[in-house]
């Protein structure tokens, strides 16, 4: 199968991005260029250049280059009208003896698809959706980026010295907009949220799910939901995953704008969102019909015909003109005459007039 060149962007202030030029081709690869995410960069203790990046789709890794200040390039192929696995992990060549396959500070995946053709394709990544959180070697409570951001050890539990101090979270999940017209039964809809990798229980009330727990003051938190269709979460619908920090805790709400509505089960274009609020299977990519003359009526298997000559608007293309009266075959039949000259209008460059174009026709001579 040919694979379609991607653009892959995480987009924020700085983004990981695909360079590409105009006219390549759906075989060739395309260049990307990355750039740690802002949580990184901010962290003062962790050095740009001691970063490596681990780049995976589909779980087979990418090769990647440093290309100095933390940078790296590298190159990708998606093959199109199929999910892709995307997984980014930022690591940090610190205290090697203890970490031999480096400091891992964020990690990010996503489900992405890409349309065959569609040669302007964009993966976006956004920083926020990079998990800084739930990585803690030291498993001291603290996120190995914040210790090294306020410059503690990772690797030792007694660095800081101070416990740190928890705050209680609520996390309130809205249901999103497009459910709340009331036109989809939303009685079986089912949300599955993480907080730092933890799984935290949830209490619906009507179209708000919330949970609580307890987290470190001050710190990022990485939040992971899911919407399923149903209690056996066999189909997912949307997904969050954003970092937010908790300050001294309080409500956390995730609101209709940070879903990510990318699932498209069947792979027939449409995300499963869309299936399921218009009443078609997200499941049958036969659902719905897809009508072969849509976008256009001149492609293989659509037999619309225009004119009503038996010949379909296919076959007579859209441009051809045979007569050259700027009137194009298509909205000319090839079996009537109008003005009884004996010749179609398909022939006949004024179909009005039986003079035009032959003055010894016989409806011209018996004007």
């Amino acid at each position: 199968m040919m694979s379609q060149r991607m653009y892959l962007l995480m987009s924020c202030l700085i983004p990981l991005c695909v360079s590409c030029s105009p006219d390549h081709n759906t075989e060739d690869s395309s260049n990307l260029t990355l750039q740690p995410p802002a949580a990184i960069l901010a962290a003062r203790m962790v050095d740009p250049n001691q970063l490596s990046v681990v780049v995976t789709v589909d779980g087979e890794s990418v090769d990647m280059s440093p290309v100095g200040d933390g940078n790296f390039s590298g190159s990708i192929d998606l093959s199109p009208d199929r999910p892709h696995n995307v997984e980014v992990r930022w690591n940090e060549n610190f205290n090697p003896d203890a970490n031999p396959q480096g400091l891992l500070l964020a990690r990010a995946a996503k489900s992405v698809s890409v349309t065959a053709g569609d040669t302007n394709a964009t993966i976006s990544i956004r920083s926020s959706e990079f998990n800084t959180s739930s990585w803690d070697q030291d498993s001291d409570g603290r996120s190995n980026l914040a210790e090294r951001r306020e410059g503690s050890d990772p690797n030792d539990p007694l660095s800081p010295e101070a416990p740190p101090m928890l705050v209680a979270v609520e996390v309130q999940v809205n249901i999103p907009n497009s459910f709340q017209a009331g036109s989809v039964n939303t009685d079986g809809l089912t949300m599955v949220a993480l907080v730092n990798s933890q799984s935290v229980a949830l209490t619906r009330s009507g179209l708000i799910w919330t949970g609580g727990l307890n987290l470190i003051e001050n710190s990022d938190a990485f939040i992971d939901v899911t919407l399923f269709r149903e209690v056996e979460q066999n189909l997912r619908i949307g997904v969050v995953r954003k970092s937010v920090n908790i300050g001294a805790g309080g409500l956390t709400v995730i609101a209709d704008t940070d879903f990510d509505f990318q699932f498209d089960d069947d792979n027939d274009g449409l995300t499963n969102l869309e299936e399921i609020l218009n009443g078609f299977d997200p499941l049958n990519s036969e659902s719905p019909v897809v009508d072969p003359c849509v976008p256009s009526t001149f492609v293989a298997g659509c037999n619309n015909d225009t004119d009503g000559d038996g010949i379909s608007d296919f076959i007579e293309t859209e441009d051809a003109d045979e007569d050259g009266d700027m009137i194009p075959d298509f909205q000319e039949s090839n079996i009537i005459d109008i003005d009884q000259d004996l010749l179609t209008q398909y022939e006949d460059i004024d179909d009005t007039e039986p003079c035009i174009p032959n003055d010894q026709a016989l409806a011209c001579l018996n004007q």
